[in-house]
């Protein structure tokens, strides 16, 4: 079993990385590098914990 603290930090920087990259498309005067920007974010947002983690190590 995962210990809960580290699950927690995992969780806080997703939601970090996410938060950084979705601001990012907002700093973008171009409708397509934000709709890219945001998608990735999405993409981040929805990864599956295994890949995270491989990720974050």
């Amino acid at each position: 079993m995962a210990d809960p603290l580290f699950v927690s930090l995992m969780i806080e920087r997703l939601f970090l990385m996410d938060h950084a990259i979705t601001c990012a498309s907002q700093d973008t005067d171009s409708y397509e590098r934000m709709t890219a920007l945001e998608g990735i974010g999405w993409q981040v947002a929805t990864m599956p914990a295994a890949q995270w983690k491989e990720i974050n190590g």
